[in-house]
């Protein structure tokens, strides 16, 4: 499983596309950054794009003035209008761009390379050459090494580019000599052992081609049938400036691994221009036309103002939909490999585990991707790995992961046939999550179903195992599963009615429970007699849990239509939706991200939000963001505020007491504590941040009060005590009045001790 799961990942790594060159870089053989030139000209700095164009070219002012620029006739503008002119921007670097000094240190070389002929490709040949350290000399019988570049000079191309590029050959062993055209013939050289590699420039390659002496080489090594001799073959007879000088650094790259007897073709795939999948999106660009120049070249305000034009092409969809990946300001491919590294190397406490584990794992990144890219897969690729090495700590989901036992435990679950019934054709599963959060509306949409559906409406309390599902715990997970599935057989296997997306989306994808949700029962029995008819916008907020399901997401908008309220669709809804930070168990693992989350997905509502998650509009509603549930608005709103951790669990614990009291006419014994227990404001808030319920200190208090096992502080006075549950040791820290004990402090400690 573990080999199967790290495949996985790298598999889906290759997905992601944003370090994919753009088709600018992709078109130029020599994989110039032709965007960071354009970005660094965009903000003035020359000096910047200068340097760029130096690391990808030797010969970058002869070539800014004489490349075909293909990468101009690739740019991603050309589908809206003008494309980026790149060559006129390149040239506007190496014109007002800073030279950057650097230090040049030549391996020794004892081999020499001899040049035949000038020109483009003679001049780049021995450029690269010289740089490796080679000593090289060039024989050319032209005027000057220029050879067919002379007639170029200065219109073309100034004087000044060629002897500022050919400056750096004044440190490097080359010696320059011009012959007689009869010197010229290659065969002259070839057994006095004098030179071990030789190039025929395309210049001299045409004069030996006219004289009927043609020589074929190899498209890539550029190796002719004489070991030691290279050339462009018949390309040379092709006029471009640009192929001219990436034959002569071809050339160049296999007469070095040539003179060095290593193997010529190795590693060379990437060479020349490469296919690109990188997706840019053009939705919302305004183009604008391209700069003319008032004179020959840009100045420097107009290579400015044309390089802003660049679109930076790059992908970040996901990016830009993601407060996770924002938080971390990484795409998937960077989280891939991160998450690769850290699950493959023996790290005590594996120290990417928070980043894995803050992921909100809602698979909204998939549906963004242009290719279908999952970071929720790798992250449960992820955790699986990390639970099966032993190193997820218990802390990550622990409470949660208790919160869902509570929720199939003896407390909360609950399994009946409608009162009155001895049968169900369906059962309302409401989640776990809408008792804890609002369980008056929970109540109304009991009875409403049960009064207006025939068959009989059962009643199942409980949760769908979800949060052992994103934890990757998963027997855990099969267990909540079965339990459910057990009562579902034990009712008569009738259809299952959920009010929570993620349960709609766990039965839909785990189980052979037939589902539908309470949105779609509302829209075929209509609204009750209770729906709020409301006039406005409300700002539609989708779940995570119902990303995949139309049919949902078309019945919650029908509902709102039909009571009156129009509906805003803000920028990533549908399947697009982003998570509120609940999914994943991304607020129990890493809670600053996921407040975030939140945040992203409520800021992006322009009115009021409606949501039909209960996480989602508690969470919402916890950042003071105005949002309601449909529920409340079908059943009235009772519910309005936030709730709180114990809140919660008092939530569901209470609501399940009086239905079954009031509905069912059965006696439950609820067991309160022979204390009372005052906590005030400032530490609930403290206790909601440190994952401390209060059924947990009232535990400990029960323990303490049992065992006498109180501790004074002589120095604060206050008293102390502690208890271990589970994993977690609780300490208390409070005074005791007349009217109980009152908290001043509380502390948990979430660790398994092992023996070794």
């Amino acid at each position: 499983m573990r080999s199967d799961d790290q495949a996985r990942i790298l598999e889906l790594g290759e997905l992601c596309t944003q370090e994919d060159p753009p088709l600018c870089n992709a078109s130029c053989p020599f994989h110039v950054d032709l965007r960071g030139v354009c970005g660094a000209a965009a903000a003035g700095d020359f000096k910047k794009g200068r340097a760029l164009l130096e690391q990808g070219l030797s010969l970058p002012r002869m070539m800014a003035r004489l490349c075909e620029a293909p990468c101009r006739d690739a740019c991603k503008y050309r589908e809206i209008g003008d494309p980026i002119q790149t060559r006129q921007i390149a040239d506007a670097c190496m014109r007002f761009g800073a030279e950057t000094k650097t230090r040049t240190f030549l391996p020794k070389r004892t081999q020499q390379a001899l040049i035949l002929g000038g020109g483009l490709s003679g001049l780049l040949a021995t450029v690269e050459l010289a740089k490796k350290g080679f000593r090289v000399h060039m024989l050319h019988s032209s005027e000057t090494p220029a050879g067919s570049l002379e007639p170029l000079i200065p219109d073309v191309l100034p004087q000044e580019a060629m002897d500022g590029d050919l400056k750096q050959l004044q440190k490097l062993p080359v010696v320059f000599e011009r012959v007689d055209p009869e010197k010229m013939d290659p065969q002259l050289y070839l057994d006095n052992g004098e030179y071990q590699a030789i190039f025929i420039s395309d210049d001299q390659y045409r004069v030996l081609a006219e004289r009927g002496q043609k020589i074929e080489s190899d498209p890539k090594l550029r190796q002719s049938e004489i070991p030691n001799v290279f050339c462009s073959g018949q390309e040379a007879l092709q006029p471009s400036f640009l192929g001219e000088a990436f034959r002569a650094k071809q050339a160049a790259i296999s007469m070095d691994r040539f003179m060095q007897g290593v193997k010529m073709d190795s590693g060379r795939e990437s060479e020349g221009p490469l296919p690109t999948k990188l997706y840019t999106n053009l939705e919302g660009i305004v183009p604008r036309p391209r700069v003319e120049p008032a004179g020959n070249q840009y100045t420097e305000e107009e290579a400015i103002e044309e390089a802003a034009r660049c679109l930076n092409c790059q992908c970040l969809e996901c990016t830009k939909a993601c407060a996770f990946m924002q938080h971390y300001k990484k795409y998937p491919k960077t989280f891939i490999k991160e998450f690769h590294n850290t699950l493959n190397f023996t790290l005590a406490n594996r120290m990417h585990n928070i980043v894995i584990n803050s992921c909100a794992e809602c698979g909204q990144c998939k549906v963004i991707c242009p290719n279908d890219c999952d970071m929720k897969e790798v992250t449960e690729c992820s955790r699986r790995i990390m639970i099966g090495d032993d190193k997820m700590p218990p802390s990550a989901h622990e409470f949660a992961l208790l919160d869902m036992q509570f929720s199939n435990g003896e407390e909360f679950f609950t399994v009946r046939h409608q009162p009155g019934h001895a049968e169900s054709k369906y059962v309302f599963f409401p989640g776990c999550q809408l008792a804890a959060t609002a369980p008056d509306s929970l109540r109304a949409a009991y009875e409403d179903l049960a009064n207006r559906l025939e068959g009989g409406v059962g009643l199942i309390l409980g949760c769908c195992g979800a949060i052992g599902e994103w934890a990757q715990r998963v027997e855990l997970f099969k267990e909540q599963l079965k339990k459910i599935t057990a009562a579902w057989e034990e009712l008569g296997k009738p259809e299952f009615i959920t009010a929570c997306p993620t349960c709609y989306h766990i039965f839909q994808t785990f189980t052979e429970i037939p589902v539908t949700g309470i949105w779609q029962v509302m829209c075929q029995i209509g609204l009750p007699e209770t729906a709020q008819k409301g006039t406005g916008i409300l700002s539609i907020h989708d779940s995570c849990g119902a990303r995949n399901y139309k049919e949902v997401q078309d019945c919650v908008r029908e509902l709102a239509s039909r009571m009156g309220y129009e509906v805003e669709e803000p920028k990533f809804s549908g399947s697009e939706t982003p998570c509120c930070g609940f999914g994943g168990l991304t607020a129990f693992a890493n809670r600053e991200v996921g407040t975030e989350m939140a945040a992203f997905a409520a800021d992006r509502c322009q009115h009021r939000s409606l949501t039909y998650c209960a996480n989602c509009r508690d969470r919402f509603a916890a950042l003071d963001r105005p949002t309601v549930h449909l529920l409340e608005l079908l059943y009235g709103e009772h519910e309005l505020r936030s709730t709180g951790i114990s809140l919660r669990r008092k939530n569901r614990i209470s609501v399940r007491t009086a239905m079954l009291k009031e509905l069912w006419k059965e006696e439950i014994m609820v067991a309160e504590p022979n204390f009372k227990l005052i906590i005030p404001d400032k530490v609930k808030a403290i206790m909601e941040d440190r994952m401390i319920l209060e059924s947990d200190l009232i535990q400990l208090f029960q323990k303490a009060e049992d065992d006498n096992s109180f501790i004074l502080d002589v120095e604060t006075g206050y008293l102390m005590a502690s208890h271990r549950i589970g994993n977690v040791t609780f300490w208390a820290v409070f005074t005791k009045t007349e009217d109980g004990y009152v908290l001043e402090n509380a502390y948990s400690y979430r660790m398994l001790a092992k023996e070794f």
